[in-house]
């Protein structure tokens, strides 16, 4: 399965989310986080993509050791980046997602771990992983709707004293259309420093 959507939505989040002990036992699966960013900023030549490939079967082992289990790939287009023929497309970077989506492919192929990608849109990851069979699940996160954004400033956000003010939090629900929730947070973290 592929979870996109814009920035700041939420998709590493909600994913954590279903990491704690409570979400696993009740899903029976053990899941693997794995930060593509963070290992495609290792790779800076050929040589260094072979070792990334190890280090990601290690993963992959340590993931099958634990089955039932499913590797959560945040960021994939990091490591399986869309290919282009742009000539400024760097020859390490389409090396690197021909090499990383056919081991992925490969590995999803073998059906002993489930594989979960998460990355801004579909587009930017390499299409192999899009192919019937692979990857064939995509699921888009939008931003939350104004009902939702008031239930998250009403129960999440709001502090006790706020939530018996219904007018003014769903008038900030409406002011709040674009917000992603790195913005959300921001805006309460200066209206909570503000006194009454």
């Amino acid at each position: 399965m592929l979870l996109y959507g814009p920035e700041a939505v939420g998709k590493t989040f909600f994913v954590k989310e279903l990491m704690t002990p409570r979400f696993e036992s009740e899903l029976h699966y053990s899941l693997t986080y794995v930060d593509c960013n963070s290992i495609s900023s290792q790779i800076t030549s050929a040589d260094a993509i072979d070792v990334a490939l190890e280090y990601f079967l290690e993963l992959y082992k340590q993931a099958k050791r634990l089955a039932p289990s499913v590797m959560v790939l945040d960021n994939l287009n990091a490591l399986c980046p869309a290919i282009s023929s742009d000539e400024q497309f760097n020859i390490i970077e389409q090396l690197k997602s021909l090499k990383f989506t056919a081991l992925i492919v490969k590995l999803i192929e073998r059906g002993e771990v489930g594989f979960l990608g998460i990355a801004r849109h579909y587009m930017s990851v390499n299409l192999r992983l899009l192919d019937v069979g692979i990857m064939d699940s995509l699921v888009e996160m939008q931003p939350p709707s104004k009902e939702l954004r008031y239930q998250v400033i009403k129960d999440v956000i709001a502090p006790q004293e706020l939530k018996n003010k219904e007018i003014y939090l769903q008038k900030l629900s409406q002011l709040t259309e674009y917000f992603v929730a790195k913005d959300m947070t921001a805006l309460f973290k200066e209206i909570l420093s503000i006194p009454d």
